[in-house]
């Protein structure tokens, strides 16, 4: 279990973390027969809300990921890794990959949805750097995950696409034993009102949801282990795609400054090296690799303790569909 130091933003007791809230909690369901109840929120992005749910059937929590309908499509770049021919998860590096456990769609005003179940994870690594008591130690740890990480996809053929630091959590240890109600408090909600004053249904939400800050989680509940979430971007290398959707602020040095680079392995390790681990890991921050060969060559190297001193050394009706497992 990772230790906080005593200024750090990680709550060390559950009640500091509780909200005395009116509203109530969520509880919409999902999935076939309602097998997914809604929580809390746990964050957005640009194409994606990602919930907190009660699988109804096995009473553990997981991340209930639902999709924009315009980029909801059966070629899923996670549905293609979590499909994937011949690949073994349980295979070393391949316990930090959080790939869709199952899916189903969810037809809304909007369009249809897809529907990601993943394993739900705890706060962004990148969140608490601060708040480690030894950060030199953890980084090296942390670190050597992600290296094994990215290794494992690289050696089956797949690139991650978009790695960044807010793609890097921590899992979370013995959260599935506590009630919602104890452990997070109850969703802080807010009605949606218009300039035009009217209602925005039937395709706008009645009211917002606040965000669950996992950051404040309390620390026992964190481990020292990691999940690489967000393949939405992942593809395979032998055929890489002619661009990638992320910003400029997220892409690869070599993109950015000379567009006759081609999108690869080296995109996925030059992002590596320009994480939060550079904070607090001075070693890790030499320079970047645009080729397969070289980025092979430094992810042995900085996965050798003996050379950096143990661094990195379709589905319709709302039914869900379980992923495939090799």
């Amino acid at each position: 279990m990772l230790e906080f130091s005593e200024n750090s933003p990680v709550y060390e007791s559950d009640h500091d973390l509780d909200k005395q809230l009116d509203d109530g909690p969520l509880d919409p369901l999902f999935g076939t027969a309602g097998q997914f109840r809604v929580i809390h929120k746990l964050g957005r992005g640009g194409l994606a809300t990602v919930w907190l749910c009660r699988d109804q059937e096995t009473q553990k929590y997981v991340a209930l990921k639902i999709i924009i309908a315009d980029e909801s499509r059966d070629e899923s770049s996670e549905l293609w890794l979590a499909n994937r021919e011949g690949l073994d998860f349980g295979e070393a590096g391949g316990e930090y990959i959080a790939v869709p456990r199952e899916y189903f769609w969810l037809d809304g005003p909007n369009g249809r949805h897809l529907c990601l179940v993943l394993p739900a994870s705890g706060p962004r690594v990148s969140a608490l750097w601060g708040a480690f008591k030894d950060p030199a130690s953890v980084s090296r740890d942390i670190a050597l995950q992600v290296t094994r990480g990215l290794h494992f996809l690289h050696k089956n053929g797949i690139c991650h696409g978009d790695f960044r630091p807010s793609n890097i959590l921590l899992r979370l240890y013995g959260f599935n034993d506590l009630s919602e109600q104890d452990l997070l408090g109850e969703p802080n909600k807010e009605p949606l009102v218009t300039i035009s004053e009217e209602s925005p249904a039937p395709s706008g939400p009645e009211y917002l949801v606040d965000s669950l800050n996992l950051d404040r989680l309390p620390a026992r509940f964190t481990s020292d282990q990691i999940s690489i979430i967000d393949f939405g971007e992942s593809y395979d290398m032998h055929s890489p795609p002619a661009d990638l959707g992320i910003t400029a602020s997220f892409r690869s040095p070599e993109l950015l400054f000379d567009n006759t680079r081609t999108i690869g392995v080296g995109c996925d390790f030059s992002r590596a090296q320009f994480t939060k681990f550079g904070q607090t890991a001075p070693c890790l921050r030499i320079s970047w690799t645009t080729t397969t060969r070289s980025s092979c060559k430094w992810c042995r190297c900085l996965g050798s303790s003996r050379n950096h001193g143990g661094v990195l050394g379709k589905h319709g009706g709302g039914g869900t569909t379980r992923v495939r497992r090799r």
